[in-house]
């Protein structure tokens, strides 16, 4: 991994792929409609403020789900988080097997039900079993800012995404938890390179694939959402 990447840096090409990257014309992405939008300003790191999660809320949605695809044979996943305690809830509730997807080496584990992966999805295609239980919380929004020494990519989140809907089983559910103003007709923010604020525009472009099966948590700067694969339907 690299150092963290700093805004004075950035190239005036890159800033303006951030600003603009969801323009079909720059990415031939595939149900990207809206052109000529701006959805993220770019502002120094000095500004950033992080919006905390409610970790209390956030357990209790993942050892509900947990409980609900607990069995024999279930396999769940974590995304980003830098310890074991996702997983442990994940196993605590019934899922038999956890995978910890990080792209940096974390230390080993002992428990025999978890096992770790240093692999970035965004970048390299997992071909493991999929998954009956993903979650992301309060990682998906740092995904292609630098801020771990991860690279540069104005579409990160996208591909992050992407990789969440070719990993979860057709029953499967993923929990994602990151920072957004509910506010319809807010422009999303970066503050690099902490975080993305994702705009009502963004963080439907995120969930373009899946329908949400409950949402929670609004009042906070930090909702909780749990998404199905559209095809279940």
């Amino acid at each position: 991994m690299n150092e963290p990447v700093l805004f004075s840096q950035l190239s005036k090409e890159i800033i303006e792929q951030f600003e603009d990257g969801w323009n079909e014309n720059n990415y031939k992405k595939p149900g990207w409609v809206i052109d000529e939008i701006p959805f993220f300003d770019i502002t120094p790191r000095n500004a950033y403020t992080h919006n905390a999660y409610d970790s209390n809320k956030t357990f209790g949605i993942l050892g509900k789900m947990s409980k609900s695809l607990s069995g024999p044979n279930t396999l769940g996943c974590d995304i980003g988080c830098v310890d074991m305690t996702y997983a442990s809830i994940m196993i605590s509730y019934g899922i038999e097997k956890v995978i910890i997807f990080e792209p940096k080496l974390l230390n080993d584990t002992k428990q025999p039900q978890i096992e770790l992966m240093t692999m970035d999805i965004t970048r390299e295609e997992y071909t493991g079993p999929k998954f009956d239980l993903m979650c992301c919380i309060s990682t998906i929004e740092h995904i292609g800012l630098g801020r771990y020494g991860d690279p540069i990519d104005p579409i990160g989140d996208i591909k992050m995404m992407k990789a969440i809907y070719n990993m979860l089983k057709s029953d499967g559910r993923a929990i994602l938890s990151f920072p957004y103003n509910k506010n319809p007709e807010s422009v999303g923010i970066i503050r690099w390179n902490g975080c993305r604020i994702y705009n009502q525009f963004r963080k439907d472009l995120l969930f373009k694939d899946f329908n949400v099966v409950e949402e929670t948590n609004l009042d906070n700067p930090q909702p909780i959402w749990v998404l199905k694969k559209k095809e279940e339907v």
